[in-house]
């Protein structure tokens, strides 16, 4: 009992110099150099130019206006029900409607974020707004398909 009050008594030692540099360094190290600093001979570091883009997109190559920049998200985006993946119950329903000429009215499209619903949406409104009229799949240079795909279409307001 007396030897536990003896451990807790005791005031903390603290580590010297050279006791350090065996082991772990302390700033308090003679031997311990700071990582910032720079050599004589070493160059002086460089920060990275900074690029006005805004992150998670890509560039035209060969372009340098703002007109060539494109979201990632926009670039990968399924443009069709052949390319729509993992809503097989969801492209099964919207064929056989198109196919049948049955077409609901209205679509409630509901899911956690990230599941599909704004593509999915966009996709139905590029079907039903084909310039041949409606079709399960239509063509990729078709104007409407086009403009909606480009967020231009008059008839087409996106609310998320």
């Amino acid at each position: 009992m007396t030897a536990d009050l003896e451990d807790q008594t005791r005031e903390p030692q603290v580590a010297d110099a050279e006791e350090s540099s065996n082991g772990s360094p302390t700033i308090n190290d003679p031997d311990q150099a700071s990582f910032l600093d720079v050599g004589a001979g070493d160059p002086a570091p460089v920060a990275p130019e900074q690029d006005d883009r805004p992150a998670g997109g890509t560039f035209a190559p060969d372009g340098d206006s703002s007109r060539d920049y494109q979201v990632l998200a926009r670039k990968y985006r399924p443009r069709g029900f052949d390319e729509l993946i993992g809503q097989d119950a969801l492209v099964r329903t919207l064929t056989n409607a198109f196919e049948l000429d049955r077409v609901a009215h209205a679509f409630i499209l509901t899911g956690v974020r990230g599941v599909g619903k704004t593509t999915t949406a966009r996709i139905i409104a590029k079907c039903l707004n084909a310039a041949d009229g409606p079709t399960i799949s239509p063509a990729a240079d078709d104007e409407q398909c086009v403009a909606i795909a480009e967020d231009r279409h008059p008839d087409v307001i996106e609310v998320d």
